[in-house]
């Protein structure tokens, strides 16, 4: 049998990024589940759920600008 590399701080640090994604998703989906907010007419419950979906897809914008760049360095550098 060969020797078989894992790399647990990789697999860490992924497991890490997976669960902050997660826990940032979860207002977009709230807000999915919930806008029906507006057929019953509770307009500021509306309002305050489009607002928190807005700025958390506002701030994690330029955190995926940021880490596709982060990895597309990581992948030219390792060709050289």
């Amino acid at each position: 049998m060969e020797n078989v590399s894992i790399e647990w701080p990789a697999i860490i640090y992924n497991l890490l990024y997976l669960g902050v994604a997660y826990i940032l998703s979860l207002p977009v989906a709230w807000n999915r589940e919930h806008g029906g907010a507006v057929a019953f007419a509770r307009f500021e419950v509306a309002i305050l759920i489009g607002l928190v979906t807005f700025l958390t897809l506002r701030v994690m914008s330029p955190i995926k600008k940021e880490r596709n760049s982060d990895d597309a360095g990581d992948e030219t550098g390792s060709s050289s």
